[in-house]
């Protein structure tokens, strides 16, 4: 099971308005899992080395934050496991370009807003986020309901300004 509400708010230019991603694993007789998603496209190809932003709440289930640590980086275990970001050469093609040209990672403004950082080794034009639940050891007996909020994708032009940061973010290397 799988819903969307609201996936205009994505576009329509207004920074406080969002899509809300609902996906569902169902486990009875039959597993079925839910994957929601949304997507973006600019106006233009994003260039090589650009880093595009998509704004987005905490993962909840059942109403309970899955931000384990109580940080930042306590979110960057739910990208590939049940958030999956995918970038689009094409906004009309139906083909994501390659996971290995693609850098995705959360940061999270002075304010508190956690963002999507996404940079890609080639111009992209469409961004897709992915909400998924799918069947685990831990929730075979019965039911899991993710939700998350999608607002608006951004980038910036031009030369850097060297003014203030608009991000932190934590990241990991080896293993």
């Amino acid at each position: 099971y799988a819903e969307v509400i609201g996936a205009q708010n994505i576009k329509d230019g207004n920074e406080s308005t969002y899509a809300t991603l609902k996906a569902k694993t169902v486990a009875a007789v039959v597993t079925k899992n839910g994957e929601a998603w949304v997507q973006t496209n600019f106006d233009q190809k994003i260039p090589i080395g650009t880093t595009s932003y998509v704004k987005v709440s905490k993962v909840t289930a059942g109403g309970a934050s899955l931000d384990l640590g109580g940080v930042l980086g306590g979110l960057l275990g739910l990208l590939g496991d049940k958030i999956f970001v995918e970038a689009y050469a094409n906004a009309e093609d139906g083909s994501p370009i390659a996971g290995t040209n693609l850098k995705t990672t959360f940061v999270e403004t002075k304010s508190g807003d956690l963002l999507l950082a996404i940079t890609s080794k080639v111009p992209y034009e469409g961004i897709r986020v992915k909400l998924r639940s799918e069947a685990s050891a831990l929730n075979l007996l019965g039911s899991k309901n993710y939700e998350m909020n999608v607002y608006e994708a951004f980038y910036y032009t031009g030369e850097a300004s060297c003014g203030k940061p608009l991000a932190t973010g934590v990241g990991s290397v080896g293993l």
